[in-house]
């Protein structure tokens, strides 16, 4: 969870087997969003098809309650490419963003190849990040 208004992290859970998650925060309006750790994408391979959820704005009362349910979808669509410098390719790490704030990432090979699964029909704007360079596309429609 993130305050609305900053970017950084204010409280973080895990859930349990089934998905639920709780965490103690004070009344404000919070950005909620879920996510799997990379280490869990790497050693089951049905993870890596999952897309993360459209984060949520969530604002909390004064001793309130507040429920934010998130819900990952599975890719329909691949991006596959390469990060090449001076016709190169190169290990790069590799952001995407989508238009409603989903976010994901994938490391490109020593090579520079990379494989990304995303949803399609969407925008997704797409990084190669290197030593603190940031070279971007936007992707208007995955197919």
């Amino acid at each position: 969870m993130e305050h609305f208004r900053s970017t950084g992290v204010v409280r973080w859970a895990y859930t349990d087997k089934d998905g639920r998650y709780a965490t103690r925060v004070p009344a404000e309006t919070y950005r909620v969003s879920a996510s799997y750790g990379r280490e869990l994408r790497q050693r089951f391979a049905p993870l890596q098809r999952l897309i993360n959820p459209v984060p949520i704005i969530l604002p909390v009362a004064e001793q309130g309650q507040a429920t934010a349910d998130l819900r990952f979808r599975v890719s329909d669509a691949t991006i596959s490419g390469q990060v090449t410098y001076e016709n190169t390719g190169h290990a790069a790490l590799i952001r995407v963003r989508s238009a409603d704030g989903v976010n994901l990432s994938t490391r490109a090979a020593a090579d520079g190849t990379f494989e990304i699964h995303l949803l399609a029909g969407q925008s997704w704007t797409i990084e190669a990040v290197r030593r603190k360079r940031v070279r971007s596309c936007v992707v208007q429609h995955c197919m």
